[in-house]
């Protein structure tokens, strides 16, 4: 069974399958040139479904309405002159079998009936729609609320009682104290380092002296940047000299002349 079947079509419908085609191979109504490229009673490669459809559409061009039962009929024919022509330009992609037009009915008939479930919704929210109706009442029950019952205090010497026995309960604060962090100045290390060098040199030993073998192993990364700097100003005073035989080595310092520039006092610049 056929769409064209189903619908009603008669072969004689001159806009559906009755639609009189005229070919170089062929003469005559489109549902006999179907029948006979079926029957393989004429070749598809001698139809051209260019100038079938080209004639189909000169024939509805003028039409006040359009006449949809005929037009269906006219494109179920037409698709299965599409495909005998795809099956012949590509024979590897045609199916063993030739589908079923009934399972085809069937599937549509199925997909009809499942459209059908939402017509009565649809219906009734565009009767809301038409109506002003844009909101709509909860059906479920709503949700029971739990109750809690606190007991009020009648005094408030009730309430700061309640508030000392609970705080008996309570862990106690420890009081911490932080420690300061002790103030480097690059005064303060000048005289550091003006210290140490003396006392090498007091021992009797003029060589250079290690820089960083002046620093305990808990010294701050803030105490050795400000004795670094106070080096730095001592040697532009030419109070120290210095050197590093390698990058990022040791460096050693010699004291030399005494100063003959004022170097930082202990309230100058500050490292932290």
């Amino acid at each position: 069974m056929s769409l064209a079947d189903l619908i009603g079509n008669s072969p004689g419908d001159e806009l559906g399958a009755g639609f009189r085609v005229k070919l170089p191979a062929f003469t005559g109504p489109l549902h006999l040139l179907l029948a006979l490229l079926e029957q393989n009673d004429l070749d598809i490669a001698e139809v051209s479904l260019v100038a079938v459809t080209s004639a189909y559409l000169e024939a509805i061009e003028n039409l006040d309405a359009l006449p949809a039962a005929s037009v269906c009929a006219f494109l179920d024919v037409a698709s299965r002159l599409m495909v005998l022509k795809a099956k012949s330009l590509v024979p590897d992609l045609a199916p063993d079998e030739d589908a079923e037009d009934d399972a085809d009915i069937s599937d549509l008939l199925d997909q009809l009936t499942e459209l059908s479930r939402f017509a009565s919704p649809v219906n009734a929210l565009k009767q809301r729609r038409d109506a002003g109706l844009h909101s709509f009442q909860r059906q479920a029950p709503l949700p029971q609320q739990r109750t809690v019952n606190v007991p009020a205090l009648e005094q408030p010497s009730k309430l700061r009682s309640a508030m000392v026995k609970l705080a008996r309960f309570l862990p106690r604060v420890q009081t911490v104290e932080i420690p300061t962090r002790p103030n480097f100045t690059i005064g303060g290390q000048v005289k550091a380092l003006m210290a140490y060098l003396r006392r090498w040199q007091d021992a009797g030993s003029h060589g250079y002296r290690s820089f960083f073998a002046m620093f305990e192993s808990g010294s701050s990364r803030a105490e050795i940047l400000a004795t670094f700097l106070a080096m730095l100003e001592m040697i532009k005073s030419r109070t120290v000299s210095a050197r590093q035989e390698q990058p990022f080595g040791d460096i050693g310092v010699q004291l030399t002349a005494p100063a003959t520039v004022r170097l930082p006092a202990d309230g100058d610049t500050e490292a932290t």
